[in-house]
This record gives C-alpha cells, structure tokens and sequence, in this order.
C-alpha cells in the first residue's frame, strides 16, 4: 500500500474491505525505528481484519525524513486518504499508537473525529520524558521534537485504552499515567506486571486486552 503526500512516497501495508462499525479498520503507528512489517504478525492476533499501517518517512521505502510536523502531516494525510478512497466513516476507524507512536495517535485523535483509540506504552510528552532523564539541562529549550500529547489529551472525547509496562526503562510509567488520567473521554488503564518498553506485547493479556476493547 501506497501513498504520495506531495513529492514523498509514504510505504506500507494494508487490507480494507467490507469495512463498517462491526468490522473496522485499524490504523497503527508504530515506535521508534520501527518499520511496518514486523508489526504485521501482531496486527493480526487483534482480531481486526481491516488494518493500515504506513512506514514513517525515512523507515522502510518511505521517503524523506521523519521530524515531528511532517510525521503528523503524513498522519492526517493518510488518515483523510484512507477515509475518501474506501468511503469510510469515522465511526469505523480505531487508532493504535505505540510508544513514538502514541504521540502520533493522539494528534490525529484530537484533529479527526474516531471510534477509539489505543496506546501502548505513551508519554506525556518528549520534553518531559527528556527533563526527567536529564534534570540538569534546558531540555524545553533545546529540543524540537516535542510530541506534546499532554495538551492534546484534555481534548479528546474518545475512548481510550492505556497499555503500561511496570518497568518500563525508555517512558517510565510516570509519563504514561500523566498522559492518559488526562484525557477526557472515557479512560482504561492497564499495567503489565514484570514487564519491559520493548517486551510489554508478549505479555499473556496484552493481545486480550487490546483485543476486547477494539470489538
């Protein structure tokens, strides 16, 4: 699957058909350096036939490069394209965002009217993940990737589900538990015992969790 947004090839994979409320379509953002592909097995134990799932730029055989405004243009771009192509209604479509992605899933939330939204192991936002890290540095100063969903969540009046790792070592839980007890619409949380940022979907009940809440 393909989309030109401008000048810039945008690269991934897809299946829609037969899509309504009952049987939606997924769209997934997927984490840093994390190309589409491999995220194809665990898109298919959702229990959601109808999935897309577009390479960032500069990931896989997307063009250009992927800074902030221009991965949150592309969001919205692929986002109206999928909806005018295959005449699909907002109601019908569910955003999974995971980790980098969860920012992104956040935005095109609060641009676009959903059905739910899903975030997997999210930050508040990039500057405050980075003040926590390195409290000695002017990091709201110096960073231009901000991914500021904390301003964004009070916004949104659709469902979400937060998936937490307990232990988690890139987004300390701290991050996610600020983002999502401030979102606006309806709110569960999950915390995953004794796991980790990058181990958090081999979990027993993460695929149930994710998949109960998309049907």
């Amino acid at each position: 699957m393909e989309f030109n947004n401008g000048d810039v090839r945008l690269h991934g994979w897809g299946n829609i058909q037969n899509v309504n409320s009952q049987n939606p379509v997924l769209i997934y953002y997927g984490g840093n350096g994390d190309e589409a592909s491999r995220n194809m097995p665990l898109i298919a134990q959702f229990g959601v036939q109808n999935f897309v799932a577009i390479n960032y730029r500069g990931y896989g055989r997307s063009d250009g490069m992927p800074e902030e405004q221009n991965l949150k243009n592309d969001a919205l771009f692929i986002f109206d394209e999928v909806s005018k192509q295959f005449g699909i209604n907002s109601d019908s479509i569910i955003l999974v965002g995971r980790s980098l992605g969860s920012g992104i899933a956040t935005f095109v939330a609060s641009e676009r009217d959903v059905s739910k939204v899903v975030l997997i192991t999210p930050y508040d936002s990039i500057v405050n993940v980075a003040r926590k890290r390195f409290p000695l540095f002017p990091v709201s100063l110096l960073m231009h990737q901000r991914f500021e969903s904390n301003k964004l969540a009070p916004l949104i009046e659709e469902p979400v589900l937060c998936l937490i790792a307990e232990y988690d070592q890139i987004i300390p839980k701290y991050h996610a538990h600020k983002l999502c007890d401030e979102w606006k619409g309806d709110m569960q949380k999950k915390t995953f015992a004794d796991t980790n940022h990058n181990n958090i979907s081999g979990h027993d009940g993460f695929v149930s969790a994710i998949s109960l809440f998309v049907r």
